[in-house]
């Protein structure tokens, strides 16, 4: 359901709701923080679940492939806005993608962890959200040991 929410405030939400896939045993021992920026009159009349969706599978890919191996990273999501559209930067500073998975990414079924669970539906299903849903755009950049930046923008009455 479309409804009108503060979108920091939200993100804020999101993160805590995830909390407990910070603790669980693949990451107990890993030091792994979120940093959400944003202005606090971010309001925006959009799909709260479809926006769930989209930041929890970011978070999710962060922790299974992004910091896989790693004993600490940071993740961070910087919310703006214009007059007629928000942007949502996410980005951590985990082991990244090589350019070969970054052409695919979008793709259905694509993931690394084919044999440990992954469907690789996940950002299939981001992309059609951001792009048919909200009518936004989704930009994504990573290199190798460079962790990765996601671009999300959409209409504020997306």
């Amino acid at each position: 359901m479309k409804r009108e929410i503060n979108l920091t405030n939200y993100a804020h939400e999101i993160h805590d709701s995830l909390k407990p896939l910070f603790n669980g045993t693949d990451f107990r021992d890993k030091h792994i923080t979120v940093n959400i920026k944003g202005s606090e009159d971010i309001v925006v009349t959009t799909y709260p679940g479809a926006l769930f969706q989209i930041l929890s599978n970011f978070i999710e890919n962060s922790l299974k492939h992004g910091f896989d191996n790693m004993d600490e990273g940071n993740i961070i999501i910087t919310l703006a806005q214009t007059q007629k559209h928000v942007q949502i930067i996410y980005a951590d500073n985990g082991k990244g993608m090589s350019e070969s998975m970054l052409k695919q990414i979008y793709d259905p079924f694509v993931t690394s962890k084919r044999n440990e669970g992954g469907s690789g539906l996940g950002m299939h299903i981001v992309f059609n959200l951001v792009t048919q849903l909200f009518k936004g755009e989704i930009q994504c950049q990573s290199k190798v040991n460079e962790g990765i930046e996601i671009i999300v923008k959409f209409p504020k009455s997306g």
